[in-house]
């Protein structure tokens, strides 16, 4: 699995790919400028096939300002959210789902 996903800030629309995968990861590059508290970008994004996976990142918890994860949860939604957008910008047919928290991925 290539983990390699593009810089945030330098996503064009021109250079929207043509290889499958590649087109999946450049999209992940979209939701990577969501907004986060401190921009703190608390996410992991996981490609593998066809499949993106956002999970919080543990690492990158603010625990003296969000003790209860919520505005974690926010920020991995606002991921979500452009994640979406930018598939249906570009004509790429997604189906999402939402686990609950502790799922295993």
């Amino acid at each position: 699995m290539d983990t390699r996903l593009p810089r945030a800030w330098s996503v064009s629309e021109r250079d929207y790919p043509e290889n499958s995968e590649d087109q999946l990861r450049f999209l992940v590059g979209y939701a990577i400028l969501a907004p986060s508290p401190q921009n703190s970008q608390p996410w992991i994004f996981r490609l593998k096939d066809e499949t993106v996976d956002i999970v919080p990142d543990p690492f990158r918890i603010l625990e003296a300002r969000d003790p209860a994860g919520r505005e974690r949860a926010i920020s991995c939604g606002s991921a979500l959210f452009n994640l979406r957008l930018a598939c249906r910008h570009f004509g790429r047919e997604a189906s999402f789902q939402i686990h609950p928290p502790g799922r295993g991925l």
